[in-house]
């Protein structure tokens, strides 16, 4: 496939996604907003299989130079900002505008395989309603994002597939993000055989728990997929 660009690739999740492709083969781009620094996962790759770009997806020549200089096949999209890392605007910026920016750049690079890195919290709120509803604003982000990478695929003929992680936890998670406290309590009662006590997690929530490191090598591995048998 080339090249296969991971923006975010050097955040939580991206790097998670950028080790388990290089480990199968692939050469990798990870891209980065700001300040860099080679993460432990990567170490052993950098300067071979895997480089690293200053690439912010809300700009949108920076991210057409990016796959078209780098010789860019397949994108794994999974920059993203939250909450906790900018305001309203920033994140849509970031979330919405920078998917745009993404998918378009790649049908200009004539790119194969797009893989969109949504949210578990997209189907939290599935029912249909009018207006449409969206409980946090990363929902709200990820279903547009949706949307916009099928229409795209189809317009373009480049092959999209979608995923939706929910609660990751394992290495360079932040604490704020994925409450490892409360994980690291069920593993501790479980193993102890004591009740556990999760005062911060609402009882009603469905969840999927998955570890950083299963969450990359799935990921990767539909990215690479010939043929995936769902979209999403």
């Amino acid at each position: 496939m080339g090249v296969t660009l991971v923006t975010g690739g050097t955040g939580f999740l991206g790097v998670h996604v950028a080790r388990s492709l290089v480990e199968r083969g692939e050469d990798v781009l990870v891209s980065y907003r700001r300040g860099f620094r080679v993460p432990r996962l990567l170490a052993d790759f950098m300067g071979s299989r895997v480089k690293a770009v200053r690439c912010d997806v809300s700009d949108f020549p920076e991210i057409v130079r990016t796959i078209q200089n780098n010789g860019v096949r397949g994108i794994v999209h999974a920059a993203n900002i939250s909450p906790y890392e900018g305001s309203l605007y920033q994140m849509a910026k970031t979330n919405v505008e920078g998917t745009i920016n993404v998918l378009e750049a790649a049908s200009i690079g004539h790119v194969q395989k797009v893989t969109y890195v949504s949210s578990g919290t997209v189907s939290r709120t599935e029912e249909e309603s009018v207006p449409i509803h969206s409980d946090v604003p990363i929902s709200a982000h990820k279903k547009i994002g949706e949307i916009l990478s099928l229409f795209y695929g189809r317009e373009f003929d480049f092959a999209v597939s979608i995923v939706r992680p929910h609660l990751i936890y394992g290495p360079y998670c932040a604490a704020e993000l994925t409450s490892p406290m409360a994980i690291i309590n069920m593993i501790e009662g479980a193993a102890m055989g004591k009740p556990v006590n999760l005062p911060h997690i609402n009882p009603a929530a469905k969840m999927d728990i998955i570890h950083a490191l299963d969450c990359g090598n799935a990921i990767s591995l539909i990215h690479l997929a010939v043929k995936a048998q769902h979209k999403v």
